[in-house]
């Protein structure tokens, strides 16, 4: 495993995961910020009720997508 792997496994294994719902209208896009409905958001910031703009998207796959602070999954997908 090259040094930057581990690094990034180390990073996203402190990330938060979230589930969520999509709106109709939105799309995800590497590099873009996500329009999503947060179910279960730890942050007391954060009210999951109200569609809301994450962080940059810096990646996407069949679960879902990770932003540079959290990984979201679809809901009905199971913490893994």
């Amino acid at each position: 495993m090259s040094n930057n792997r581990a690094f990034d496994y180390q990073q996203q294994a402190h990330k938060p995961v979230v589930h969520y719902r999509s709106h109709p209208d939105s799309y995800l896009k590497v590099g873009e910020r996500a329009y999503v409905l947060p179910i279960d958001h730890p942050s007391p910031l954060v009210s999951n009720t109200k569609m809301v703009f994450t962080s940059r998207v810096v990646s996407l796959n069949s679960e879902g997508f990770e932003t540079m602070n959290t990984i979201y999954k679809v809901e009905g997908i199971e913490n893994k």
